[in-house]
């Protein structure tokens, strides 16, 4: 008997033991399930999980009187199943919405369905009476509109920016140019700014330079025509280096943008083009009269004129790809992540500005609205952060936080080409 109880005890840890291994290695689950009353809500989740080069997400389809809701997000669920407790409903003033109440808090806001478009409660505020006590009636179950508020406590200054340091995420570091080199903000208590001085006088105009991955890369602006060294800066550490070329350098040039771990220097006097390496610290010629010059384009590349590239500004375009949606006219369509997590963000002029609209690769039809910029160029894309400039300020967009200010900075006003650069510590 003995032996007997040591084998169940055994095959019952060996059976628990493969469990958790399907648990924490398997690629996730769909489940599908009703929850609510009067009216009841069908629930489709999608946990997706170690896929390559993919984050972790869940994602959620409501229907409920002929409607459809989604979400997505990456929020950590333990990666548990039917995670959503309760959906309350509201449908008035031609507005129909829900709010999802979860196993633990997730900041997800009410969503609502207004001529076909997903909107957040944030966004709608002060448009229906109705809606706003039915918002105000969920206070028992842990809704609060103050959490999508801005924090504009804490306010600092260093140059010509106001910053609010508790508004930058606490495991990021902002940095923006300054015309002696560049400024770094942080969320922290103490040493939350500094600057680094790369230049002798003030640049107003920077074209050979940028942000790549965790890296601040410039031309030697000390120099009046022409250089051979690239400083680089590294914006976790502060410690900066050099990259060397052989060649002499024109500063009457401009990068083109970076992919990997690679950005591409044009050369107009000289008619080439470069690719800088910044893990391996070197410069490669890649482009000239006889071989033409590689461009990146809807995130493969092509054969293009180097004629072209010194005779205009070729920017390579990360995230851009040409627009999927025939039914709307974007005049941008951006492409992050991948086919398990990615979303795609369309970019639709209105006046002036521009309404910007996500939708979830796992259903792009449905489409929710995020918020209007003025310049779709001035975007940043960093885990499920959007930054975005517009006027004088700095925003940062969280589907858990809305739309928040991070900054303001006069020159923003005066200078279009000032860059913005996100990294994590």
């Amino acid at each position: 008997m003995k032996r007997l109880f040591g084998l169940l005890i055994t095959l019952t840890f060996f059976y628990l033991l493969i469990q958790l291994g399907f648990k924490f290695f398997d690629k996730g689950q769909t489940v599908n399930y009703s929850v609510g009353d009067n009216p009841k809500v069908s629930v489709k989740e999608v946990y997706s999980q170690n896929y390559k080069d993919e984050q972790d997400n869940y994602f959620f389809e409501f229907a409920v009187n002929g409607e459809l809701y989604t979400y997505q997000t990456y929020q950590d669920f333990g990666k548990a199943d039917r995670i959503i407790k309760d959906v309350k409903y509201f449908n008035g003033d031609n507005l129909s919405c829900i709010y999802s109440i979860f196993q633990k808090k997730s900041g997800m806001d009410i969503i609502c369905k207004k001529n076909g478009i997903q909107y957040f409660y944030r966004d709608l505020v002060g448009e229906s009476s109705l809606l706003d006590e039915f918002a105000a009636s969920l206070k028992d179950v842990g809704y609060s509109l103050s959490d999508y508020q801005n924090n504009l406590a804490n306010e600092q200054n260093i140059s010509s920016i106001v910053f609010y340091s508790k508004q930058i995420p606490s495991d990021y570091i902002v940095s923006i140019e300054g015309y002696k080199g560049i400024f770094m903000l942080r969320n922290s208590d103490r040493n939350n700014s500094s600057s680094i001085e790369l230049y002798n006088y003030d640049v107003y105009k920077r074209p050979i330079s940028g942000y790549i991955d965790n890296y601040y890369i410039s031309a030697d602006y000390n120099q009046e025509y022409s250089f051979h060294d690239f400083t680089v800066v590294d914006l976790r550490t502060t410690e900066q280096f050099k990259i060397t070329c052989t060649d002499n350098l024109s500063l009457d040039g401009y990068f083109q943008g970076s992919v990997g771990n690679n950005i591409y220097y044009i050369d107009r006097s000289s008619k080439k083009q470069y690719e800088i390496n910044i893990k391996k610290k070197t410069v490669k010629e890649i482009g000239n009269t006889e071989l033409g010059a590689k461009v990146y384009r809807n995130k493969n590349w092509e054969d293009g004129s180097i004629y072209n590239a010194v005779s205009n500004t070729v920017s390579f375009e990360q995230y851009k790809i040409d627009n999927p949606f025939t039914n709307y006219n974007y005049e941008r369509v951006d492409f992050v992540g991948k086919e398990k997590s990615g979303f795609y963000y369309g970019y639709e002029r209105v006046g002036n500005r521009y309404n910007v609209y996500r939708m979830e690769i796992q259903n792009s039809i449905e489409r929710t609205f995020l918020f209007q910029v003025e310049n779709p160029r001035n975007i940043l894309y960093l885990d499920d952060y959007i930054y975005f400039i517009s006027g004088d300020t700095l925003y940062y967009y969280h589907h858990a936080k809305g739309v928040q200010t991070i900054l303001t900075n006069t020159e923003f006003g005066f200078n279009q080409d000032i860059k913005v650069g996100i990294t994590r510590k």
